[in-house]
């Protein structure tokens, strides 16, 4: 029998634009511009459209041209999975919330692509203001362990972010792109989270083996304290 919570909500960030983006108990370093909920393999929907897909086959041309964008400059879209393991309401519930909390900007309300306040793509659908309080409540004022914020947010510490308060230059952005199919969030010891691009220099500048890097990567085990996968870049 299939379980019931397999569901998942996931984001879609800009690496062109780094910096600090916050929402409530979330924090992303890179500026965010969709934010969907799934199962399975949803999260790579938009990705596949925009590699494979003419325009006129697509349906949300927003996301679709941001992407195309994106690849352009030789870059991939960053995808995190916001929170795993959902019931199919609450996977719902946090699209609606974070969408709201971020907005959209067909309504001129920030920088998100989607063209409905989320929940299955119920277009048109208002939130009443109770409806706001409540998600808002359950969301933003939550308490999370540990755990759950390292599989929440891509948290940086001010100014340990290398791109905090700084804007790419072309030049920037042909040296990421080189290195965009290499990117990696680590688990500090003390929880921080940091992506960084160049494992080995991460590795000797932190006076750390490269090797027991590789030997816990994507297997979510400690490495003196540390854990380490690749961000999903396609």
């Amino acid at each position: 029998m299939t379980p019931d919570n397999i569901f998942y909500t996931y984001i879609y960030l800009d690496p062109r634009k780094f910096g600090v983006y916050e929402y409530g108990n979330y924090k992303f370093d890179a500026e965010p511009f969709y934010v969907g909920k799934g199962k399975d393999d949803r999260y790579l929907f938009y990705i596949h459209e925009a590699k494979s897909h003419s325009i006129k086959y697509v349906g949300n041309k927003h996301i679709y041209y941001k992407i195309k964008k994106i690849l352009k400059v030789g870059l991939e879209p960053i995808i995190l999975k916001i929170e795993e393991n959902l019931f199919e309401q609450s996977a719902l519930d946090l699209e609606i919330w974070t969408i709201w909390a971020i907005g959209r900007s067909d309504l001129k309300l920030g920088p998100l692509t989607n063209l409905t306040v989320g929940g299955d793509g119920l277009s048109g659908q208002i939130l009443s203001d109770e409806h706001k309080r409540k998600l808002s409540v359950a969301h933003k004022g939550k308490i999370l362990s540990d755990e759950h914020k390292r599989k929440l947010s891509v948290a940086h510490k001010g100014k340990n972010n290398p791109f905090f308060g700084h804007t790419h230059t072309a030049a920037s952005i042909e040296i990421i792109s080189k290195k965009s199919s290499k990117t990696y969030q680590v688990s500090f010891p003390d929880g921080h989270i940091e992506v960084i691009s160049n494992l080995t220099k991460f590795s000797a500048r932190n006076e750390l083996k490269y090797s027991s890097f590789l030997n816990v990567l994507n297997k979510d085990k400690l490495y003196k304290g540390y854990r380490v996968k690749k961000i999903i870049n396609y």
